[in-house]
């Protein structure tokens, strides 16, 4: 294989409809002993709608709840769940890397990978807006958007820009990768984004 432009799941953006749980890392071997966790998601569901700061109050007939269960190997540490909607950014990266060794396995020596990915902020601490209470989701024809109540990003203040698509190539980097660009996607009129801000995400940002 010559060349990969791939896109994979952002880092807590969406859950993919019909994509089943898998295990990652840890020992293969293993009779894995579960640590199970619960995370509560509600929203919006309407496909045209989710970009809106639509709420439970004002449209309590279009909400809907979900219920996400992911867990840790008490044993191997091995972790079950959607790639992409790991707890901290350093599982969603690890996570990553385990996905580039197998593009890399069939991948030739001259070969390129562009790796498009976005980023996020960090979450805010105690006391959140009535509006940000909520983890929220919401569907479109991509598959159902998860809002976290909180991004957990270890040593990140609240609103930090958590860097993901950096860190990222210097995991690649480390791993034996070369990283020949970073291309940013300049987003001329991109919709607000929900973190309280306003702001537009006004780019992503490809490695290759």
């Amino acid at each position: 294989m010559s060349c990969v432009v791939t896109s994979p799941p952002y880092w807590g953006l969406r859950k993919y409809s019909g994509v089943p749980d898998l295990i990652w890392g840890g020992d293969a071997d293993c009779e894995h002993e579960w640590i199970d966790q619960t995370d509560n998601a509600e929203g919006y569901t309407s496909r045209k709608r989710w970009q809106h700061q639509a709420t439970r109050d004002n449209n309590p007939e279009g909400w809907s709840t979900d219920i996400r269960q992911h867990g840790s190997c008490s044993l191997c540490g091995a972790w079950r769940g959607s790639y992409g909607l790991e707890p901290t950014p350093e599982l969603y990266v690890s996570h990553t890397i385990e996905v580039l060794r197998e593009v890399r396995r069939v991948l030739r020596d001259d070969g390129v990978v562009f790796w498009n990915i976005g980023d996020s902020y960090a979450a805010g601490g105690n006391g959140p807006r009535d509006s940000d209470r909520w983890p929220k989701q919401s569907r479109n024809n991509r598959g159902d958007r998860i809002e976290h109540a909180k991004k957990n990003a270890t040593g990140l203040k609240p609103k930090d820009l958590v860097l993901i698509p950096f860190r990222v190539a210097l995991a690649a980097q480390a791993d034996g990768w070369w990283v020949r660009s970073v291309i940013i996607w300049d987003k001329a009129n991109p919709m607000p984004e929900s973190s309280g801000t306003g702001r537009p995400p006004a780019m992503s940002t490809s490695s290759c």
